[in-house]
């Protein structure tokens, strides 16, 4: 059997659970092999110093992606769960808190980050970035590529950012613009009223117009007609008409 030449075999648990080199192992299986060379660890400080010397040694492997760094970190936390289900049955403390994730202590954190050369601080940041876009990929999808692009502590920013945004209450609604205008008196008398003044109002001055040239009509006649007038014909001997003498 052909056996894959590298410096470093793939790394797996006791339960032949695959810790590190899925790619070797792709590779392997895409030319067609059917072994290759494996390191079976089985406890916790085994997997961080193996994964140490193959990062210390390899300078050409690209870097691991967030969701990678995740898997590789929750494999190898795995190791430690049987020694941490023993210290739970002894009553020592594994108690959650704000620091660790549940069922673990720092010091497998920060383990768990020694191996994929990182502190553990900023792997339990990765972890939570990865988790919150697998739960809710429509808000947080996009962080894993921010963690890559930029770094883990950026889309970690941005994850808090966005959850403390999201569980802000909403601002209060904008009340409607209201404007309030005074209201136009009413008017004294109606529009017919109005109307009808007005027309009384042109009869008086029509009736008045009509007396005016009559009068100027009388007086021209007196004018050219001295002896009538001295006569009474166009009124009175010498009476003065006015407008409004019939």
């Amino acid at each position: 059997m052909r056996r894959l030449g590298l410096l470093h075999p793939i790394v797996l648990n006791t339960r032949f659970e695959l810790i590190a080199g899925a790619r070797r192992l792709t590779a392997a299986q895409k030319l067609g092999w059917k072994e290759i060379p494996c390191r079976v660890l089985d406890t916790l400080d085994d997997a961080v110093a193996a994964l140490q010397t193959e990062r210390d040694e390899n300078t050409c492997r690209e870097p691991w992606a967030l969701d990678e760094l995740v898997e590789v970190g929750r494999r190898i936390e795995k190791l430690e769960k049987p020694n941490s289900d023993r210290r739970k049955k002894a009553g020592r403390g594994t108690e959650p808190s704000g620091k660790f994730p549940d069922g673990s202590t720092g010091d497998t954190r920060d383990k768990v980050g020694s191996a994929l050369g990182m502190s553990g601080k900023t792997y339990e940041k990765g972890k939570k970035v990865s988790e919150a876009a697998e739960k809710e990929p429509e808000k947080y999808g996009d962080l894993p590529a921010l963690a890559n692009s930029e770094s883990i502590d950026a889309a970690y920013k941005e994850l808090k950012r966005r959850q403390k945004q999201s569980t802000s209450p909403p601002p209060p609604p904008v009340p409607p613009l209201v404007i309030h205008t005074p209201d136009a008196p009413a008017p004294a008398t109606s529009r017919a009223d109005d109307l009808r003044a007005l027309a009384d109002a042109l009869l008086v001055l029509a009736a008045f117009d009509e007396q005016l040239q009559r009068f100027r009509h009388l007086k021209e006649l007196a004018a050219d007609h001295p002896i009538g007038a001295q006569s009474g014909l166009y009124g009175a001997p010498g009476a003065a008409f006015s407008p409004g003498t019939t």
